[in-house]
């Protein structure tokens, strides 16, 4: 429960810090992985697609919160 609790205080300062057109990218333990190569095009395909800038929010010692994944 204090895991969760932690997790979501920091899912909400961060959500706080995010900007209208910025695309965030969640770096997780138990997500998908990308080679190098997929990677590099996921991130350019957000480029062209959205315009946008993209952030990359790096999980605490408990992971992200659900609402930032």
């Amino acid at each position: 429960l204090v895991n969760t609790k932690a997790k979501d205080n920091e899912g909400k300062r961060v959500l706080s810090c995010v900007k209208t057109n910025e695309f965030l990218i969640g770096l997780d333990l138990n997500k998908k992985e990308f080679t190098s190569e997929e990677f590099a095009s996921f991130i350019n395909q957000k480029l062209v697609e959205n315009g946008s800038n993209i952030s990359f929010v790096i999980g605490g010692s408990y992971g992200l919160s659900d609402e930032l994944k």
